[in-house]
């Protein structure tokens, strides 16, 4: 259902189905991309996630809740 390109950096956590609306949780992995050689790295906490409507399925809203850690 989602591009690949869309799972090799996060993972589908949670599927919200009503009969009106479909909200698909997704996390990032925690994997960085080009990580510099001898370079400490620290996370600076969590983000809020975002919500991006997307087009309908089925008669539904369909809602990405796209959480970067």
């Amino acid at each position: 259902m989602f591009p690949s390109e869309l799972l090799d950096h996060f993972s589908l956590v949670l599927i919200t189905d009503t009969p009106t609306d479909v909200v698909f949780h997704l996390e990032e992995h925690d994997v960085l991309q080009n990580p510099l050689p001898d370079h400490e790295y620290e996370k600076n906490g969590f983000y809020e996630a975002a919500r991006i409507n997307d087009f309908s399925l089925r008669d539904r809203r369909v809602t990405l809740n796209v959480k970067r850690i």
